[in-house]
Formats: structure tokens, C-alpha cells, sequence
């Protein structure tokens, strides 16, 4: 046999003995193939979730975070309204106390003036009745008074007027309480009490000057005398 015949034989008998062995291989490479790609595509399926779930877990967070600082915003806004809306009704509780206050010395001031008034009016009235009474007796002894009794009757109209008058002030002396307007309905009342101080000082300088006429009067004096009689011849 020569060497050209031997080698191929060789060849070929060591071929036939890898051939399992490389069919094998080929086999198992095959196989682990699907084995790799599976677990690659895991392995990233498991990383894109993982990196989901971060960005996801990130922006939970940012919104709590800035849910948290507008309810803090909302709740220091809510509380400075609260605390203007305390103040406002501080304020408006002081006007109104303020206000009730001053309702409270106009209406003593107006008592005050129309007690005084009252008290004057007291007083000319008895004047009046004195002069009266005096002018009874005088009349009585047959003296003409009918022209003082005019004037007395006069003051004594007037005398009613003023009463008329200081009445209607005391009504609205009484209603400025409940008054809108409290400190104008006050300026009317007052310029009415001004009248009626001023009416008053008419009426008494007027009797007045009646008490100095009836001083020239005498009770039991007559206007006309009889005359002495004589004696007989």
C-alpha cells in the first residue's frame, strides 16, 4: 500500500470518529441559542421595567411634593383671610359701639336740653297764673284789665305752641337710635330747641313788661270816684 492510499484513509476513518462529536456541538450551540436570546430579552424587559418604575416613582414623588406646597400655599392663604376677616369684623364691632355710643350722649344731650326747656316752660305757666289770679282781683273791683287780659292771653297761645313744638322734638329725640342718620336728625332737633329757647324768652320778656303794667294797679282802687256828699242847708 503506498502513502497516498494510507493518509486518505485516515482522514477519513478520523473524520468519522468527530463527526458525532462536532454534530453534538453544532446541536448544543443550536439549542443554548434560544436559551441566550431568552434570557437577553429578559434581562432588558427587566431593566425597561425596573427603569419605569424609577421614573414613575420620581414623578409620584414631584407631584406629592408639590401637591404638599399648594395645600400649604392654600392653607396660609385661607388663614390670611381669616385673619383679615377677623379684623374687618373687629373694626365693624368698634364702629358699632362707636356709633351706639354716640347715639346714646345725642340722646342724653337732647333730654338734657328739652328737661331744661320743660322746666321753663314750668315756670312761665305759674307766671302766667299769677298774673292771671292778680288780674282777677283787680277786675273784681271794678278796674278795666281787658287789655292787659289780651296780652296775657297771647303768651299763653304762644305758650301752647312751643308745648306743640318741644313735643315734636322729643319724638325725634326718641327715634334717633333707630336713626340711619342719627347726627343730622340731631342738627333739626337742635335748631328746633334753639327756636323754642328763643319763642320762651319772647313769651317772658312779654310778661314781663304785663307785671310792670299791672304794678300801676291797685287792688280796691277804682277809676271812678263818688263824689263827698254835703251838708244840707
Amino acid at each position: 500500500m503506498t502513502a497516498r492510499k494510507f493518509f486518505p484513509t485516515i482522514k477519513n476513518t478520523a473524520m468519522k470518529r468527530l463527526l458525532p462529536v462536532i454534530s453534538l456541538v453544532l446541536l448544543l450551540a443550536v439549542s443554548a441559542t434560544p436559551l441566550y436570546a431568552q434570557d437577553s430579552t429578559t434581562g432588558t424587559t427587566e431593566r425597561k421595567t425596573t427603569t419605569t418604575d424609577r421614573v414613575q416613582s420620581l414623578k409620584d414623588r414631584l407631584q406629592l411634593k408639590r401637591e404638599t406646597a399648594q395645600e400649604k400655599k392654600e392653607a396660609r392663604e385661607e388663614k390670611r383671610e381669616e385673619s383679615k376677616a377677623t379684623r374687618e369684623a373687629k373694626i365693624e364691632q368698634r364702629k358699632a359701639q362707636l356709633e351706639e355710643r354716640r347715639k346714646v350722649r345725642i340722646k342724653e344731650l337732647g333730654s338734657k336740653m328739652t328737661r331744661r326747656l320743660d322746666a321753663a316752660i314750668d315756670r312761665i305757666a305759674k307766671l302766667i297764673e299769677r298774673i292771671e289770679s292778680r288780674l282777677e282781683k283787680i277786675a273784681s273791683t271794678g278796674q278795666d284789665t281787658s287789655a292787659i287780659q289780651a296780652k296775657v292771653s297771647d303768651s299763653k297761645n304762644k305758650l301752647e305752641s312751643v308745648k306743640l313744638k318741644l313735643a315734636g322734638a322729643k319724638t325725634t329725640l326718641a327715634a334717633l337710635p333707630d336713626s340711619e342718620t342719627p347726627q343730622d336728625q340731631f342738627k333739626t332737633v337742635h335748631e328746633t330747641i334753639k327756636e323754642i329757647s328763643t319763642e320762651l324768652k319772647e313769651i317772658h320778656t312779654s310778661l314781663a313788661q304785663i307785671i310792670g303794667s299791672i304794678k300801676g294797679l291797685r287792688v280796691g282802687q277804682n277809676r271812678t270816684t263818688s263824689p263827698s256828699p254835703t251838708a244840707t242847708q
